[in-house]
């Protein structure tokens, strides 16, 4: 789980940092009416990264509550499972299992975010003062409709929104129940254990009585 969390945590931050370049600073000179023609050519670079990025960390985030899933509800045979594949396998074949998953996910993600890269292009312009200067525009394929519902409203909605929402959820949910399930599990052993415990002592003031007893008569 520590190659997930990590890189998890990388990912995060390079997607934070993304959309701070393609959504937010967009909006902020937007907003105080400054020109973003030197920032157009970032956002168009960063627009199929922050898609990657997205989809990269939300699918690590299931690989989390995935294995949290199986660490709570079948604990002791993912040890052995890691244990044994760790005696019979190298360093370098351990280290390559544990991050051939997020390698994997990364792939994928970027083959599926290649389409973002021909989203937006940036076309000269006349500005005031007769500068002329570069504005970003969308092209072709952006303007597409079929491309706009097949590509961007359903298998990306699909990828970053509801699809992981529902294998979270349900992940989550069969955690819980199976984090209970463990509990009254050792709460019913304890409570056999103490009994046994009380059984034996029992016992034994039994047999120091019947011996003080004997002594007595």
């Amino acid at each position: 789980m520590l190659v997930s969390l990590s890189g998890l945590a990388l990912w995060d931050m390079l997607l934070l940092l993304c959309a701070l370049m393609h959504h937010s600073l967009w909006s902020t000179l937007d907003f105080f009416n400054i020109s973003d023609a030197r920032w157009d050519g970032w956002l168009v670079s960063l627009n199929s990264l922050h898609e990657c990025a997205h989809i990269t960390s939300t699918w690590m985030l299931i690989e989390v509550s995935a294995e949290r899933f199986f660490a709570v509800t079948r604990p002791f045979q993912l040890i052995r499972s890691r244990r044994g594949k760790h005696r019979r396998q190298s360093y370098a074949r351990v280290i390559g299992g544990l991050i051939k998953l997020p390698v994997l996910m990364t792939f994928i993600a970027f083959v599926l975010t290649l389409p973002c890269v021909f989203e937006y292009t940036l076309e000269h312009c006349l500005e005031e003062g007769g500068v002329i200067g570069r504005e970003r525009v969308p092209t072709w394929l952006l303007l597409n409709p079929l491309y706009k519902l097949a590509y961007r409203t359903l298998l990306l909605s699909v990828l970053k929104t509801f699809g992981p929402f529902i294998i979270i959820a349900l992940l989550s949910a069969y955690t819980v129940k199976g984090l209970r399930e463990s509990m009254d599990n050792r709460a019913a052993i304890l409570m056999e254990q103490g009994q046994d415990c009380l059984f034996f002592s029992d016992k034994d003031k039994t047999k120091s009585l019947q011996g003080w007893h004997r002594r007595s008569a």
